[in-house]
């Protein structure tokens, strides 16, 4: 068990990485990195699945990751890769850590957006009637998954 934890954790950091590293570049997401992210999501948890079981909630995080950024996307609140990088996310952590990374995520990019204002460091962008300040999402989920990570690995659970 504690191997395919800690495989999943290395490649939830490597995937995180290349998509921050894509995302400070072009303030996009390559499909690339989330097609190997899929790709290797669905080869670990097919694996593990079929030698410890619980393949379930791995495939429910997934499209528990998709359904809820799906929604902040149709708000403009973030874009198509960051949708498609929480469905990785929730392949790689199961249905209950992927909420709580979402959550974490949604509060760092809250409090990035509140500094980059009051810095006079981001970049705006107009949708509909709404000005809306531009940060990089992959970066407050790369955070929110280290921070689970680190209080699963501390608290337990």
């Amino acid at each position: 068990m504690y191997f395919w934890v800690t495989v999943r954790i290395l490649v939830l950091a490597v995937i995180m990485t290349a998509a921050v590293i894509d995302d400070l570049r072009r303030y996009k997401v390559s499909n690339k990195i989330i097609a190997y992210g899929l790709a290797v999501s669905c080869v670990i948890t097919g694996i593990e699945g079929s030698v410890e079981g619980g393949i379930d909630r791995y495939i429910f995080g997934g499209a528990t990751g998709f359904v809820i950024m799906l929604t902040a996307y149709f708000t403009g609140a973030v874009g198509a890769g960051d949708v498609k990088l929480a469905a990785v996310c929730g392949l790689l952590l199961g249905v209950f850590c992927v909420c709580e990374m979402l959550m974490w995520s949604f509060v760092f990019a809250g409090a990035a957006g509140i500094c980059g204002i009051l810095r006079g460091h981001c970049q705006e962008k107009q949708c509909g009637r709404f000005r809306l300040h531009c940060i990089h999402f992959s970066a407050a989920m790369a955070a929110a998954c280290a921070a689970l990570v680190i209080r699963k690995s501390v608290m337990g659970g």
